[in-house]
């Protein structure tokens, strides 16, 4: 019984969770006229590194629910929030879920 409950809630959880989109080469591409240099590498760290820090406090947004320029405001406060606590965001995890975020962001 309580395999079956865990199994349950493990699916409520992972039906409500944001479907974030997977860059491709032609994000990166994208992405590049913003950000000189980016890689499909920079991309899929940029997400690993948004999944694994975002998510400890809220549900992770799916990157097209805000522009680009909301994403630029949003990041640099939720970093400085969670910096204020126990963890700690560097710059350089910063600047890669930045990229990740505003390159699959909702086009202006």
């Amino acid at each position: 019984m309580k395999y079956l409950v865990l199994i349950i809630v493990c699916v409520i959880f992972t039906a409500c969770s944001a479907k974030l989109l997977v860059p491709t080469q032609a994000d990166a591409e994208r992405g590049s006229s913003r950000y000189a240099g980016l890689s499909l590498a920079d991309l899929q760290s940029g997400k690993a590194t948004y999944q694994s820090y975002c998510d400890r406090c809220h549900p992770l947004k799916n990157p097209e629910k805000f522009t680009a320029v909301e994403w630029e405001k949003i990041v640099p406060v939720m970093v400085a929030r969670v910096n204020k606590k126990e963890l700690k965001i560097n710059a350089q995890d910063q600047d890669a879920v930045l990229k990740y975020l505003v390159t699959m962001s909702k086009r202006n």
